[in-house]
């Protein structure tokens, strides 16, 4: 009986070692991703210029995408076009195998339709962008909403107030579920991408 007793003692506290160890792991785990957390967030605020008191309480998605997109684009709409300004004040001294051999073209009015499509892409991509807010700050009931700049080295910002915002419904909008109006900016919100619902909810004016 004794023996047993000594047993049964035994393994409880290795079950109460185990217990601490892993509380101590999960507690471990939570303190490294809030530090985690935090210093991204410092390093957005920096970033962005934004006051130290807000809070970063909403992130987009594709953000990297969204730059990309955008610079390639207008990267190679710029190359097109700087391309098809020269070809058409040259016309004169290329002669019609020369544009059969770019393969693209056969004549040179081809490339403005290339010149053209390219620049209605870029366009469509960035109106996108100016509806398609990176990121949101938070504090006393102000918010700040920073987009992809349109122009390099530019910080695009956006202020509004809590309750400023409104879900857009249009029967032509593809993106209904998402549209919203903050302030006077008509942006495409993930709402799953907030911080928490309360701080969702919060900025509609909910709470």
């Amino acid at each position: 009986m004794r023996l047993l007793s000594l047993q049964h003692r035994f393994l409880k506290s290795i079950n109460t070692i185990k217990n601490s160890s892993f509380v101590g792991h999960n507690l471990c785990n939570h303190f490294h991703n809030n530090k985690s957390v935090i210093k991204k967030r410092d390093v957005f605020i920096k970033k962005d210029n934004v006051p130290s008191e807000y809070e970063l309480i909403y992130r987009a998605p594709m953000g990297i995408y969204i730059t990309v997109a955008k610079n390639i684009s207008t990267i190679t709409a710029t190359i097109i076009s700087s391309a098809t300004i020269y070809t058409l004040t040259n016309e004169y001294k290329l002669s019609t195998p020369s544009f059969e051999s770019m393969g693209l073209v056969s004549h040179p009015d081809d490339l403005w339709y290339f010149s053209f499509g390219f620049i209605a892409v870029t366009i469509a991509i960035r109106l996108f962008i100016a509806r398609y807010p990176l990121r949101i700050y938070g504090a006393n009931d102000k918010y700040i909403a920073v987009y992809e700049p349109q122009v390099p080295f530019q910080i695009s910002k956006h202020k509004f107030n809590k309750g400023d915002v409104e879900e857009v419904i249009s029967r032509f909008n593809p993106w209904n579920n998402c549209t919203y109006r903050l302030g006077n900016r008509t942006s495409l919100l993930l709402n799953r991408y907030f911080r928490t619902p309360s701080d969702y909810n919060q900025m509609l004016g909910y709470n």
